[in-house]
């Protein structure tokens, strides 16, 4: 987040990490928030080492209620949100709907861009394009980008 009228610098970072784990053969969302204080710590903490990689079945996430976890979690408006994801979101009971989450970014000046990866680098596990729907009418409703590496380019 930016720090206006004192530094060009970000000053805020949260970084959620989310998946689907199975509980007793439940999908069970399993969504963390953490927050930093410095670049230097926040990059630490996205290299292979630090993230929790774990099994998550290949099928759709908890992605609307980690972006719902993160809006939460940032202490400033007028911020910005990168939201990459591999897979199409799950809804969650008692969470927010789609169009709260919307209302609540534009209210706070919050941009999200979207970023969808091909899963396990590969665009032959990516859905069809209709599955990350939400995700692109998320990125304009909200001011931010939608950017989607699973569509296939022909030359």
């Amino acid at each position: 987040m930016l720090n206006f009228g004192q530094s060009t610098d970000f000053e805020d970072f949260v970084l959620t990490t989310y998946k689907t784990r199975l509980v007793q053969g439940v999908p069970t969302p399993d969504v963390s928030s953490t927050k930093f204080s410095s670049a230097s710590a926040f990059l630490n903490s996205t290299t292979e080492e630090n993230l929790a990689y774990s099994y998550s079945p290949n099928a759709t996430q908890p992605g609307l209620f980690a972006l719902e976890t993160t809006l939460r979690s940032m202490d400033y408006d007028k911020s910005s949100i990168f939201f990459f994801t591999d897979s199409a979101s799950s809804l969650v009971e008692n969470t927010m709907n789609f169009t709260d989450i919307v209302k609540t970014a534009v209210e706070r000046q919050i941009e999200i861009s979207i970023v969808i990866i091909p899963p396990y680098g590969s665009t032959d596990f990516c859905l069809d394009f209709g599955s990350y729907e939400i995700y692109e009418i998320l990125a304009q409703q909200t001011g931010g980008n939608f950017l989607n590496f699973c569509l296939k380019v022909h030359f």
